[in-house]
């Protein structure tokens, strides 16, 4: 009766078959393999390498599911007469064949089905369904923000009257707020070198004279400035870049033939946020203990990079 109720609380049955660390590509899995296996010969690919029980695997893999998904008798209303859970659900094997089968890094389809026939037969839904997953809603807040500032104020205040907010719109405070405790969990704040740091900032002009003195590469003045990536009409700010040719890329007109760049110097160690961060370091996997709390920042934050670094319309590349 005991080993029942174990079974009944852990989610899973028993297995007696093993697999190794390079049936999952996972990096979490593959590493829990490793770390707790021993030197056997895979039931799946017939590999000598490190082993593990897939009765042992299935702990970390049904920690992962839980963190996302639960028992849709927990979260969906329920129609009677054949109307069912009122939400998308999966069985076992569908959550893990249609829905997980790449984050396990599983190809092998033996072992696919075995780990769903492991599993308890539930009626699987993501978690908190109705409200959504927070990086989409932090998402949606963006868009809401950014029609705002578009549309409504040419200033970002960190909050504005009532009146020029809908139902759906955020005070800007709001999304900058969930933007700085992403970054702050996502630890992408670092400093630059003020002795070695090297930025660049290149003008368009029509003749091959060049531009004259430093004067030429400041910003320009406010009623001089246009809309562009990051700032409305009117709001100058300062765009650098650490390359020259990237500095030319940004400027580039066809109505301009020449270009010339500035070489800027920091005076001072100076601390920035590096949004390109998020698409170059590898994505919290479900199945990692330690890091999988930061998945949905991590998702936001790639989508807000991809947002604020995209081709501006007007430019094309040289």
């Amino acid at each position: 009766m005991g080993l029942i109720k174990e079974y009944a609380s852990r989610g899973y049955g028993s297995s007696d078959t093993v697999v190794c660390h390079g049936c999952a590509t996972d990096y979490a899995l593959q590493n829990f393999i490793k770390e707790n296996g021993h030197l056997a010969t895979c039931d799946y690919c017939g590999s000598r390498r490190k082993c593990i029980g897939l009765e042992e695997l299935m702990e970390p893999i049904m920690n992962g599911i839980r963190f996302e998904y639960t028992d849709a008798a927990n979260e969906l209303a329920y129609e009677g007469r054949e109307g069912g859970y009122q939400g998308t659900v999966y069985d076992s094997d569908e959550l893990i064949k249609d829905v997980l089968y790449k984050e396990l890094g599983i190809e092998d389809d033996r072992l696919l089905d075995d780990i769903s026939s492991l599993m308890d037969d539930v009626a699987w839904c993501e978690r908190d369904y109705y409200w959504g997953r927070e990086e989409d809603n932090a998402y949606y807040t963006w868009e809401d923000f950014c029609t705002l500032v578009k549309t409504k104020v040419r200033y970002v205040f960190y909050k504005v009257s009532d009146d020029l907010l809908t139902g759906s719109e955020p005070q800007p405070s709001e999304i900058l707020e969930i933007i700085g405790s992403y970054v702050r969990k996502s630890n992408l704040i670092k400093e630059l070198n003020g002795k070695t740091t090297k930025l660049y900032r290149a003008r368009t002009h029509k003749d091959e004279g060049g531009l004259k003195g430093a004067h030429e590469y400041f910003p320009p003045l406010p009623k001089q400035t246009k809309p562009y990536r990051m700032n409305p009409e009117g709001i100058p700010m300062l765009y650098l870049t650490y390359k020259p040719e990237t500095a030319v890329r940004e400027v580039y007109s066809k109505k301009a033939k020449y270009a010339s760049v500035a070489r800027y110097k920091l005076l001072r160690n100076f601390r920035v946020v590096d949004f390109t961060k998020p698409t170059n370091v590898q994505f919290p996997s479900l199945f990692d203990d330690e890091r999988r709390g930061r998945r949905a920042a991590m998702a936001f934050l790639r989508r807000f990079s991809e947002d604020i670094s995209k081709p501006d319309a007007r430019n094309k590349a040289v």
